[in-house]
């Protein structure tokens, strides 16, 4: 008898089932359970490897970058009027209205004050141009380009000698009166321009100011003033994003584009690479015949298997190019070279001369160009160390080798690299190297540690509550025999279908090659082509090389310049459907106008019109324009990502559980868990409508599948098999010899029904017993962190309004108003002017929603004698209740602004003596921002000694646990609301708006008692 542990893993909940079987007859159930933590639940429904509060972060970096600049500009001003070139607080708003443009091209030429001369200075400040990062390579780096030079190209047609000049001159009218048929943008925002720019503009006034102000304007006070002016932070060094080396752990992986890398990987395929003649019989490869490969391979970015051939055939190794190389099976059709040597031996880097270079100077090279970003240091290194000429030096400092980084070290492979070279195959060069990393190594432990850092916070925090669980389980059982994990993978695919997928992936895999072969070339010249970039190529392809949205035809030139963008055709943040399939190219312009929308909500909005969007898309692939016409979108939260997530948790925490000192840690796939729980009958425990499908509204159906996953063995397996072998049909004339069942029990099996024994006797009444007997266990969520109000500001009014409500106005989009928000525009006018255009495209046919909607893109006017302003924005009058909103006041006390609380931390219950003597239950809400403040000042979150109450009975926080002692269940707390009522739901019930399952009402009305249920569902007494 072994004592199997069986683990169900997902991304916000783990099922545990510990049985003692023989895992042929006998067994028994020991214990099971399930741990709920859905706060992961969130992490899960970010991008991968993102943080839940990912939007904050980004918010935050905003609101960071606007107090620097912040920063930036008041350390210039005190620079400048310590320095006489900016007036007293006093003269600040006569300084600020100077015409900066004027100042910066009439400082060229004449003499300015030294006042207006600081005005140039503080406005360069606060617009100073784009500095680039040559690792960047993004797609705002193609965009922001394309529109440098523009800039460029105009500054020089009209005499521009600096940006200042330039944009003075358009704001002057100096240029947009001579240019016809011009379809450049003559706003002066909203243009890309360079930080050099700036600086040879600051350099240009400080050297003919100078002339006018003798002294004044000294050279200490330029270097002053441009350090001020210009300083760019460094960026923060991600080394240590870079994953550790298996072989040596306390070694980070070397770069791909490293010579020691590109030397490993051509000797590693030599060393796996044979060929055989065309009928199958091996060729013996010679150590001369591969040195004659690698001299090939040393100088080319990658050779093709019929080059190879050709260089075997002149060594006279082979007759003809029918012969196979064991590599190019499967389409595969070439081998990797060195591709560093490729890109540094070609005219416009070294030549032929780098083959012939040190050693330590080729590394020094590959070493800059990996590691520094800016272009401008590899352009003076080139220039002045390494003897390039200026065309040279411009291409180094524009290349970028090849990205990512090897499974190795470079103290690994330095140790492996003799042994491959003596023809080694990988795995044995390990073992001679004395490394032991396919050996699994067995665990010690006798709970687990707290796990390795992982960058995906959804695995990690996943791992966090596999320990609580599992180390809960070995204290109250013992050790485990065997933990078995299940993998959420499909079963191994028969012929048929890997024949099926094969041929898939070869098809994929020639037009990829297509594709990188095209964009090697002119006009794309791209060295070596990244996924992204391929993909781009493939929908250029697809698409008829117009926009499907727009039909604007897409030229080449526009690759990787940011006009076109690769976009989601159902947004991502609705569909999590991140594939090929529902993806195309889109003019950047309106990708920004299509937002969160999908095409047909575009078509209702108005952005787009129906004829035109079906005429641009009819030579798209029939399922892929589906998409574009689907009118509704089904927003499944784990479409795809869950899979993916519970894959990755699964193969971690496979890797963990290894720390244990158990037998054996083993992978189970989820297709087989769910064949057996079918055969075995659980699927019916917990629901009786559907044998075929569990029931995902209960979280006990986690537990189930553990104890599946636990049974889930080689023998189960085989027999599995056995069992359901196709044997042939008696004819009739043996009909007499053999049983009637036997007869019936083969026809079921030729008509496709599988079956499969149970692991022992009364095995499904033990499992629903057991089942039965659950507590779900929840990780409770008393963290203070979240937004402590909403982003919707509401301003003050001086209406009145009923008893204990204030009248406040709050700014909404004409495009997202409701049919009550129509009634609440303040301005009486405008009002007038929304609800008429409304009403008249309603009239013409529209619904309320899509007439509202449409007011995006066609928006209603203000006509009067000197403009049309559009609406876009209204403001609405409404009736809130001031004690659940936060009020910012101004210097003065006043309040100019308030905002909704955000989340409650908790709500605590005391009880009072009332004037005759009663007790009286008093509930209180404790806001997310109240508990912050507390934390601030040094008090206790939950106040246990409230100087207004005579007694702490106890508090709740999101997913504590209560027992209603009227109905004697186990409810968690779902909800918190600021008129003290909970929402609590029975802990089994899954869903979070099931209506079964449900309490909704004020703790005083309620019969409860506090309890917590610790990580395997032991139930205690809360003690609060």
């Amino acid at each position: 008898m072994k004592k199997i542990l069986g683990l169900d893993l997902g991304v916000a909940s783990i099922g545990w089932g510990l049985v003692e079987t023989d895992e042929k007859t006998t067994g028994q159930i020991i214990g099971t359970g399930v741990r709920i933590f859905q706060s992961n639940q969130q992490r899960a429904e970010s991008a991968p490897g993102e943080s839940s509060n990912a939007d904050r972060r980004t918010k935050r970096s905003v609101r960071r970058q606007r107090d620097r600049r912040t920063r930036r500009k008041k350390k210039l001003y005190n620079h400048l009027k310590r320095n006489e070139l900016a007036p007293e607080k006093k003269g600040w708003d006569q300084w600020v209205s100077i015409n900066p443009y004027e100042i910066r091209a009439k400082a060229l030429d004449k003499n300015v004050s030294l006042e207006e001369f600081g005005r140039a200075l503080y406005h360069i400040n606060q617009r100073r141009g784009y500095k680039s990062n040559r690792k960047a390579g993004s797609d705002k780096e193609g965009a922001v380009s394309e529109g440098i030079s523009k800039v460029r190209e105009h500054m020089d047609n009209y005499n521009a000698r600096t940006i200042g000049e330039y944009c003075f001159k358009i704001y002057d009218n100096h240029l947009e009166n001579d240019v016809e048929h011009d379809d450049f943008d003559w706003r002066i925002r909203d243009k890309y321009t360079h930080r050099s720019m700036f600086e040879e503009e600051f350099d240009l006034l400080w050297d003919n100011q100078a002339k006018f102000h003798n002294g004044e304007l000294s050279e200490k006070l330029r270097d002053e003033t441009k350090e001020i002016i210009f300083h760019q932070r460094e960026l923060k060094v991600q080394s240590h994003l870079i994953g550790n080396c298996p072989l040596e752990s306390d070694k980070k992986r070397i770069a791909k584009a490293h010579l020691l890398f590109q030397e490993f990987r051509i000797i590693k395929n030599l060393n796996n690479l044979t060929i055989s003649d065309e009928n199958g019989l091996s060729i013996p490869l010679t150590v001369e015949d591969k040195r004659a490969i690698k001299e090939v391979l040393d100088k080319k970015d990658k050779a093709t298997f019929n080059s190879l051939k050709n260089v075997l055939k002149k060594r006279g190794t082979i007759d003809n190019n029918n012969a196979l190389f064991n590599l190019e099976r499967g389409d595969r059709k070439y081998l990797e070279g060195n591709r560093t040597n490729h890109a540094l031996s070609r005219e416009k880097a070294f030549g032929d001369d780098w083959f012939d270079l040190d050693e330590e100077f080729k590394n020094h090279v590959v070493d800059v160009l990996i590691h520094v970003d800016k272009p401008e240091v590899v352009k003076n290194l080139a220039l002045d160390k390494w003897d390039r000429t200026n065309e040279q030096a411009e291409y180094l400092s524009d290349l970028t080798l090849e990205k990512g980084y090897a499974g190795y070290s470079e103290k690994a492979i330095k140790q492996l690299l003799p042994h491959l070279k003596e023809g080694l195959e990988e795995s044995t060069a390990i073992d001679k190297a004395g490394y032991t990393l396919f050996k699994q190594k067995t665990g010690t432990k006798k709970q687990l540690p707290m796990p390795p850092e992982i960058k995906n916070p959804v695995v990690y925090h996943a791992l966090i509550e596999l320990r609580k669980v599992v180390n809960g389980i070995i204290r109250k059982y013992g050790m485990p025999d065997v933990i078995r994990v299940e993998l959420a993978r499909d079963l191994k695919a028969g012929y048929e279908h890997r024949q099926k997928m094969n041929k898939r992936m070869r098809d994929l895999e020639k037009k990829n090659d297509k594709a990188r072969n095209a964009l090697q070339k002119a006009p794309f010249n791209v060295q070596y082509p990244g996924y992204n970039d391929i993909i781009w190529y493939n929908l250029w392809e697809e698409c008829d090389k117009r926009c499907p949205y727009t039909g604007k035809s897409i030229p080449a030139e526009a690759f990787n310049s940011g006009e076109f963008q690769i976009e989601h055709i159902i947004p991502f943040s609705r569909s999590l459907d991140n594939s090929y399939a529902n993806k195309t190219l889109c003019e950047a312009d309106f990708n920004r106008k299509k937002g969160n929308r999908t095409p047909w909500e575009c078509v209702e909005a108005g952005l787009l019109n129906e004829g035109k969007l079906l005429q641009q898309i009819r030579k798209i692939p029939w399922r892929k324009r589906n998409k574009f016409t689907q009118k509704e979108v089904d927003e499944d939260k784990f479409l795809n990502r869950q899979l993916n997530d519970t894959r990755y948790i699964s193969r971690e925490a496979s890797s963990f559980l290894k720390h244990l000192a158990c037998e054996s840690v083993e992978v189970v796939k989820g297709q087989t868990t769910s064949l057996l729980r079918h055969l075995w009958g659980l699927n019916t425990i917990l629901t009786l409508e559907d044998d075929e499908m569990k029931n995902r509204e209960d979280h006990r159906h986690h537990a189930i599948d553990a104890m599946v996953v636990a049974l889930t063995s080689r023998g189960t397996l085989k027999r599995l098999s056995d069992e359901n072998k196709v044997i042939s049909m008696p004819s009739w004339q043996d009909e007499e010899e053999s049983s009637k069942d036997r007869y019936d029990e083969m026809k079921n099996r030729l008509s496709g029904r599988i079956r499969l024994k149970d692991p022992w006797e009364d095995f499904r009444n033990h499992v629903e017993y057991a089942v039965n007997g659950i507590v779900v266990s929840h990780k409770v969520n008393r963290k203070i962190s979240g937004a402590l109000h909403e982003e919707t500001y509401y301003g003050p009014t001086e209406e009145e309004a009923p008893k204990n409500k204030e009248m406040m106005v709050v700014r909404k989009p004409v495009h997202q108003l409701s049919k009550k928000d129509l009634k609440e525009i303040r301005d009486d006018r405008v009002r007038q002017i929304v609800n008429n255009e409304v009403i008249k495209r309603m009239e013409a046919g529209n619904s309320l929603d899509i007439a509202i909607k449409s007011l995006e893109s066609e928006p209603p006017y203000i006509i009067s004698s000197k403009a049309e302003i559009p609406i876009k924005k209204v403001r609405l009058l409404r009736k809130q209740d001031p004690s659940i909103m936060h009020h910012f006041d101004n210097e003065n006390g006043e309040v100019y602004r308030s905002a909704v609380y955000g989340n409650n931390h908790h709500i605590a219950i005391y009880e009072i003596n009332d004037n005759n003597g009663r007790k009286e239950l008093i509930e209180e809400v404790i806001t997310m921002m109240e508990a912050a403040r507390r934390v601030l000042d040094g008090e206790p979150v939950v106040m246990r000694n409230h100087p207004e109450y005579n007694e702490f009975i106890f508090s709740l926080s999101q997913n504590e646990i209560v027992k209603n002692l009227d109905d004697d269940k186990l409810y968690r707390v779902q909800i918190i609301e600021s008129d003290k009522r909970l929402t609590l739901r029975e802990i089994s019930v899954a869903p979070a708006n099931a209506s079964h399952g449900k309490i909704r009402k004020r703790p005083k009305n309620l019969n409860l008692r506090k309890v917590t249920v610790d990580p395997i569902g032991r139930v205690l007494d809360a003690n609060d």
